[in-house]
């Protein structure tokens, strides 16, 4: 703390400290230059008062902060061991996990807490034109499966368009190395895709890519959840369908609510539809 000493030696407005320092006592309110304080804690935990005079240094943490750092502290002690455990129990074998899956922090682990890596891949054409996932007018479902797993995949997200999904014909063309499917519903071809992924081990989320069979997207009346001839009930009720038709698979792991939600057009205003009545 700053003190007045025996040896004055400075000039007007200064006085010498005991060790002989100049200490500046000029008025505060002859310094324009220095802006007024109010009394705080500051950073060293030292009191400032309101004329700018330091009057108390102690330069200790205060005891509040003391118990905040070491909560956080333990914080990230407990983190870290969590982070240990689920690396040693990583599942490398994902088809030996036993479900159902969940999260532990920033991990996906299985029943027994071992951390499960998803490799996934996109199984397109289910939401497009053909209604059916694509490469069945070329191979067999499960050909397509198991290079799927060869090239290290566990897991597929699955698209679907809502209208597809209530449609009753398949385009046979599109299931020509596949013919057994030619004359089953575009939704019992993805009952089989479904199955074939899951019964080998691969991991499914279903993916509601678009509502309309359709290449996905541009700037087109799909740009939301519903649409001037889907609304948002429907959309609700086929989510509901989904998550019942698939909820005894346990290797089906996840529902990808809706993709790329976006605007109809650049400019102006498109969302929501104008054509959907509110």
């Amino acid at each position: 703390m700053a003190a007045c000493g025996a040896g004055d030696r400075g000039s007007a407005g200064e006085l010498g400290d005991a060790e002989g320092d100049v200490v500046d006592t000029e008025p505060r309110d002859a310094r324009p230059d220095v802006l007024p304080e109010a009394s705080t804690w500051n950073a060293r935990g030292s009191d400032v008062a309101t004329d700018g005079t330091t009057v108390l240094d102690v330069s200790m943490p205060r005891i509040d902060d003391a118990r905040d750092a070491d909560a956080r502290d333990a914080d990230a002690r407990d983190a870290d061991a969590r982070d240990a455990d689920a690396r040693d129990a990583d599942a490398s074998d994902v088809e030996s996990s036993p479900f159902p899956l969940r999260t532990r922090g920033r991990y996906v682990v299985d029943a027994r807490g071992a951390r499960v890596k998803l490799a996934s891949v996109n199984w397109y054409g289910a939401s497009d034109t053909k209604r059916v996932v694509g490469g069945l007018d070329v191979a067999k479902i499960g050909n397509i499966v198991s290079a799927i797993k060869k090239l290290g995949f566990n897991s597929v997200r699955l698209p679907f368009a809502n209208v597809m999904l209530h449609e009753d014909h398949v385009d046979a063309s599109a299931v020509k190395a596949n013919p057994d499917l030619a004359s089953l519903k575009p939704i019992e071809v993805y009952d089989r895709v479904v199955e074939a992924l899951t019964s080998a081990g691969v991991m499914v989320v279903l993916n509601n890519h678009t509502t309309h069979p359709m290449w996905c997207c541009n700037l087109d009346t799909d740009e939301l959840w519903y649409t001037s001839d889907y609304s948002e009930q429907q959309w609700l009720d086929d989510w509901a369908m989904m998550a019942t038709r698939y909820r005894k698979n346990p290797r089906v792991i996840a529902a990808d609510l809706r993709n790329e939600v976006r605007p109809r057009t650049l400019a102006g205003t498109s969302i929501p539809d104008p054509l959907f009545p509110t």
